[in-house]
């Protein structure tokens, strides 16, 4: 059998008990244990209203409902249940348990509570999934239109003459160790040169934000991040009015910081608005008069070598895009290097190959900042800048636009 099942047998075991009969003899009858036998047996007592067994001396005693009353009220007199279990000739334990299985008993016997009837309950409903996944899919449509990711980019330069594009990046604006005359200077050239551009790729004001770095970076910024701010708009605006400002991205200290603390790109929302703006890395198909230049940008790239600098690039050429200009920051230490990868499918025809440049950009935050000497090297200035030709398939590299800004006026002379 296994167990009891009907109340007939659990009486049937009472009356045994009580007669003498031993739990073991009892359970064999059953073809159970002795274990479930008493068990089994505690329970049902649980659930009687005539009253409590409880076994003591081998022998099963009936304690009736009218003997426990009567045994409470003793107690109430003052009488211990030693003193009480003597005049039945039992223990005060046995009394213990009899009595906590009557008020047991009597607390499941009380009358129930009136249940609460809640007539103006706003029950929730439960909502189908397919209800939960299309209002999902709704959000992440609305969630695109006020928050693009722009991952690839098209820029159309219509022109018959060589242009330079300068990559730059962790320009730490505000930043209290950040030569802010030779960004000056550097912004003033691309704005006045000719057929050069420039990109943003990060970090390019300091933003260093209460409770995100310790409290003397804060302390030691030359700008307040209001001012960091300002001078942020007025950058776009006015390289956007003149037409030199290409793409804008994210840095650790002008996006991500500000991701982490209150939930939001406040930069990209200064600037989405006027020029594209990369929160990741991204593809840009450079066209230079009729000819189009694959570049791979981003404000940080996995990888670092202490004998290659250019190792993060080069690695995402291998991994990433094979393009022809594979550009990043936040080294602060500026490298290019270029080479000849799958020149045999330029040769064939298709627009994959050939020479490979490799960018590692510079900083304008030299120190000396407790933040960056205690671990590494002071920084060092470099735009790298690039020079795009439109009738074939050429590029040439320069470690600042300085040296660019001569070339294309050179060039600008000889065809003249």
């Amino acid at each position: 059998m296994g167990r009891y099942r009907t109340k007939t047998e659990l009486e049937e075991i009472g009356t045994r008990h009580l007669n003498g009969e031993s739990w073991k003899s009892i359970s064999e009858s059953f073809g159970v244990t002795r274990d479930v036998t008493r068990k089994s047996w505690e329970r049902y007592q649980l659930r009687r209203d005539d009253g409590v067994v409880r076994t003591e001396g081998g022998r099963a005693i009936m304690w009736t409902d009218e003997k426990l009353h009567d045994i409470e009220r003793r107690r109430d007199d003052g009488e211990t249940l030693k003193e009480i279990g003597d005049t039945y000739g039992v223990s005060g334990a046995t009394l213990s348990s009899a009595l906590q299985s009557f008020n047991q008993r009597k607390r499941k016997q009380q009358p129930s509570s009136p249940t609460p009837d809640f007539e103006d309950w706003d029950i929730p409903e439960d909502v189908d999934w397919r209800e939960l996944l299309d209002s999902a899919t709704a959000k992440q449509d609305l969630w695109k239109r006020i928050d693009p990711r722009q991952e690839h980019l098209t820029i159309h330069l219509d022109t018959d003459q060589p242009i330079a594009l300068a990559f730059s990046a962790d320009l730490h604006i505000g930043g209290g160790f950040t030569n802010h005359q030779a960004i000056k200077k550097t912004l003033e050239l691309l704005l006045d040169t000719p057929n050069m551009y420039m990109s943003a790729n990060g970090d390019m004001f300091e933003g260093f934000i209460p409770g995100e770095k310790s409290a003397e970076t804060v302390e030691q910024q030359a700008s307040s991040l209001r001012e960091q701010f300002a001078a942020n708009r007025s950058v776009v605006k006015e390289f956007v009015e003149r037409e030199k400002l290409l793409w804008w991205m994210w840095g650790d200290h002008d996006a991500k910081w500000f991701e982490k603390l209150i939930g939001v790109n406040v930069v990209k929302m200064m600037t989405d608005r006027e020029v594209p703006y990369f929160n990741q890395a991204a593809t840009v198909n450079l066209k230079v008069g009729g000819e189009s230049y694959l570049l791979y940008v981003n404000h940080s790239l996995p990888g670092r070598s202490m004998y290659n600098k250019n190792h993060a690039q080069g690695r995402a050429f291998r991994e990433q895009v094979p393009a022809d200009v594979i550009v990043s920051g936040h080294a602060h230490k500026p490298a290019i290097q270029w080479e000849y990868r799958y020149e045999k499918m330029r040769e064939l025809g298709y627009n994959l190959g050939g020479k490979v440049t490799y960018v590692q950009c510079g900083t304008f935050k030299t120190g000396p900042d407790p933040y960056s000497t205690r671990f590494w090297s002071r920084g060092i200035i470099g735009v790298p800048t690039l020079v795009f030709w439109p009738g074939e398939h050429r590029t040439h590299a320069f470690d600042n636009p300085e040296d660019a800004a001569i070339y294309l006026r050179g060039y600008s002379q000889k065809v003249a």
